[in-house]
């Protein structure tokens, strides 16, 4: 019985900490959208692909302070490595990245 309760105990702390993982991967990549729509003026969120998806299935509530926080300073850091290149390099990598048929993550940025 012991054995089975240090099991369960186990199992339940790693998937915990695999959401959690899951979350903070959700933030940077709202985050990187972010910045990147800040430093593309082409682009803009496509509020009808998966970004509500992402955002509710994680529990990320721009609502709350301390989420709104976390986001807006991770996309301040996401901006950082930014600083210095063109406007085109910036537009395209965000949509090669994030865009229609993006290869990270599709449908979370579009073209105005």
């Amino acid at each position: 019985m012991k054995r089975l309760f240090c099991a369960v105990a186990i199992f339940v702390s790693l998937a915990g900490g695999t959401h959690a993982d899951e979350r903070q991967d959700a933030i940077e990549t709202l985050a990187r959208v972010l910045a990147f729509q800040k430093l593309c003026p082409r682009i803009e969120l496509d509020l009808y692909g998966p970004v509500v998806p992402l955002v509710a299935s994680y529990g990320i509530n721009l609502d709350v302070d301390q989420d709104r926080r976390e986001v807006f300073a991770e996309a301040r850091r996401q901006e950082a490595p930014w600083a210095g290149k063109t406007e085109q390099a910036i537009c395209s990598t965000a949509l090669t990245l994030y865009g229609p048929n993006g290869k990270n993550e599709r449908g979370l940025l579009k073209e105005k």
